[in-house]
Order: C-alpha cells, then sequence, then structure tokens
C-alpha cells in the first residue's frame, strides 16, 4: 500500500480487503443480515466503521420465496431462508416446520441488557424482531424495579463498586455489575413462562453481536435440541479449521484468582484442563434443573463477588465453573465453522446470534456433557 494514506483511508482499504477475502460483499450481506450489497464502496466504509450499523445501511432485504422448503431440510442441514419480519411469515413458519403440532410449539422469551447508548442499539434491533414470543429487554432502569434485584440489592452495589474500582485483566470495557444481571433476568423470565417445553434465550447486547434472526433459524433450532438446552457454548478459538487453534484454552479467559476462590467447587487443574465456555448466548429450556441452574449462578456472585469480578469473562467464568462442577451438557459448533469469520476470527463469529442459532438449525453441532470435550 502506498505511504501517505491517512489512517481513515488504511482503514477503509483494510474494510474492502477484508470484503474481497470474504468473497464478495454479497455474501457478508447474505450471511449477516438476509440480503444483497447495493453499494460496495459505501457499505465497506460501514463495514469498516461499525459492524452493528452495517446491514441497516449496506444491505437491501431480501425477497421472501413463496417456495416451501422441502421437509427434509431439517435432516439435510439445508441452508434456510431468513424471514421477513412479517407476522404471517412467522405463522408460515411454524406450520412448515411443526406442521399439525403447531399449536404446542416452545414459546421463545428473548431476554437482554444494555446500559449505554453504544449498547442500546442492538437491544434497538432486538426489539424489532418478530420470533420472541415474549420480549424482557431491559436497561438499568428495568432491572432496578425487579424484585430480585431489590432482594439482591447489597449484592449489586457491591459488585458496582467491583466494576467502578477494580481494573480488570487486561479488558478495557468495565461490564456493569460483572454482568450478574445476566442469571437474575434468565430466572426471572423462566418464572414467568407458564409451560416447562417453554425456552429462554439470551442475547448479549454487545458490539459484536449483530441480533437479527430468521424466524426458520430459531424454530428449527428449537426442533433440533428437542427440549435440550443449550446451557452454553464450547468457546471457539481463532481459526476452527485447525485443531490446535480450534477451542479457546481456559487461561485465557479465567483467572487464577477466580479459579482458586471457587477451587472449593472445581480444583484448579480440574477447571484448566477443560476448553473454554461462551455465553454470549443461552437458549435454555423451562425446566425446574435450569432454574436451580440459574440461581446457584448468581450464587457464586452472592458468596464470591471478588471471584464473580476477577476473570475480564466475569458471569462466563462462574457458569463454567457450574458446568464443570455438575458436568452439564454443553454445545459444540466450533468443527463445522468455517470462513468467512466477523474480523476473521472464528471465535468472534460466534457471537454473531445467526452464527450460533443458525449452526444449531443446520444441524451443525454436537451435544458434549463438560469434561469430555476433547476436540
Amino acid at each position: 500500500m502506498q505511504a501517505g494514506f491517512s489512517s481513515r483511508g488504511r482503514t477503509f482499504y483494510f474494510a474492502l480487503k477484508l470484503v474481497q477475502l470474504h468473497g464478495c460483499l454479497w455474501h457478508t450481506c447474505e450471511k449477516m443480515c438476509g440480503g444483497t450489497g447495493k453499494d460496495e464502496a459505501a457499505a465497506s466504509r460501514q463495514l469498516a466503521n461499525n459492524y452493528t450499523t452495517f446491514c441497516a445501511t449496506a444491505c437491501t432485504p431480501r425477497p421472501r420465496s413463496n417456495q416451501a422448503q422441502p421437509t427434509s431440510a431439517l435432516q439435510a442441514g439445508t441452508v434456510l431462508t431468513v424471514s421477513t419480519s412479517t407476522e404471517s411469515t412467522l405463522e408460515d413458519s411454524i406450520a412448515k416446520i411443526f406442521g399439525s403440532n403447531a399449536s404446542v410449539r416452545p414459546r421463545v422469551t428473548l431476554v437482554s441488557f444494555a446500559d449505554g447508548a453504544v449498547y442500546e442499539k442492538s437491544l434497538h434491533m432486538l426489539r424489532q424482531q418478530v420470533w420472541a414470543d415474549r420480549k424482557m429487554l431491559w436497561t438499568d432502569v428495568q432491572l432496578r424495579q425487579d424484585p430480585l434485584f431489590i432482594e439482591h440489592s447489597h449484592l449489586f452495589s457491591k459488585l458496582a463498586d467491583i466494576t467502578n474500582s477494580y481494573p480488570l485483566l487486561g479488558h478495557k470495557q468495565q461490564r456493569p455489575y460483572c454482568d450478574a444481571f445476566k442469571p437474575i433476568m434468565i430466572l426471572a423470565a423462566m418464572r414467568k413462562s407458564s409451560r416447562p417445553r417453554d425456552y429462554v434465550l439470551w442475547t448479549d447486547s454487545s458490539k459484536y453481536n449483530l441480533p437479527r434472526l430468521g424466524a426458520e433459524d430459531l424454530l428449527r433450532a428449537l426442533h433440533m435440541l428437542g427440549g435440550r438446552s443449550m446451557t452454553a457454548l464450547l468457546h471457539c478459538g481463532c481459526d476452527c479449521t485447525t485443531l490446535s487453534e480450534r477451542y479457546m484454552s481456559q487461561t485465557r479467559l479465567i483467572s487464577r484468582v477466580t479459579a482458586d476462590l471457587y477451587a472449593e467447587i472445581v480444583p484448579r487443574p480440574v477447571l484448566f484442563s477443560t476448553h473454554g465456555l461462551l455465553a454470549t448466548h443461552l437458549l435454555w429450556a423451562v425446566t425446574d434443573e435450569n432454574k436451580r441452574l440459574a440461581e446457584a449462578w448468581l450464587q457464586l456472585a452472592i458468596n464470591h463477588p471478588r471471584a464473580f469480578c476477577t476473570s475480564h469473562t466475569q458471569d462466563q467464568a462462574a457458569l463454567t465453573v457450574l458446568a464443570v462442577n455438575r458436568s452439564l451438557q454443553v454445545v459444540d459448533t466450533c468443527q463445522f465453522m468455517h470462513p468467512p469469520w466477523l474480523n476473521m476470527r472464528c471465535y468472534d463469529e460466534l457471537k454473531v446470534l445467526q452464527s450460533a442459532i443458525g449452526a444449531i438449525a443446520r444441524g451443525k453441532f454436537v451435544m458434549r456433557t463438560y469434561l469430555q470435550t476433547d476436540g
């Protein structure tokens, strides 16, 4: 590249090269938004500037196909057309996947939290999703009104103090309350669900997550899970096509301080012998067992606030401790992940809601009992 390029020019240049490396802009829009590219130069600028707003400005909606998908698509792992956001399309998708059992299909409560304008953009996109039967999309105002939060207000004051004063290990973004709001909101959503076959879908409102999801992908993912939970995802590494880099090392995710303070639950050598977990997206069946899991997750913050907060993954580190201790079933999509990836990293791609749920919808996953996670 010629000398004398401005910083903005270099950003645009590398963004354009990234799009070219991924194949073409059409593929990027297809994968992330369910649309087609309309202006490659403008889209590249948006891609360089902000992935969250990329599709809103650089992609046009894909026309809805009226042709019915074959019944065997689920078994064949066919990539499904992303449904347009209309009520009739959602009903068509329900009838297509569940047929005569449509009346007993699982209902889904969509749950997320955002604090600050940057993250509330993601929350706003979630509000536009039509496939959720119920939504709990909270800011700090709604969180503070929740009875569970009020019950544990002393804990959250302590967590807020830690967040404001404790330098997170190598992590620039300090999460509100060390993300301990996550088990509270999941538990609140499960307690409000009236049917045991329903699900709660948590997704982070983050800079990585483009929170758009096709209705058919969600419904097929529920069908594939068949009542099981996506309790957590195995944390992919940078390059999922290489066995040595397919999974993230636990030592990169959990600090020794956290491991030592939770050693009475899981010895540190055992904890560090496992692959990492990702808690960006959680799809939990509404069961008494999962309610107890959410309660235990919150209890880890109550018992050891410092241990909960010290690792830069925070809530994720605590959930990992529970997953090892209880030998939970986790979802492994890493071995099926192929480029192109967001930011050219496999683990960033998995932080995109459509990528994670879409993999399950296509059957590109295996369920593993934690501690039995050899790649």
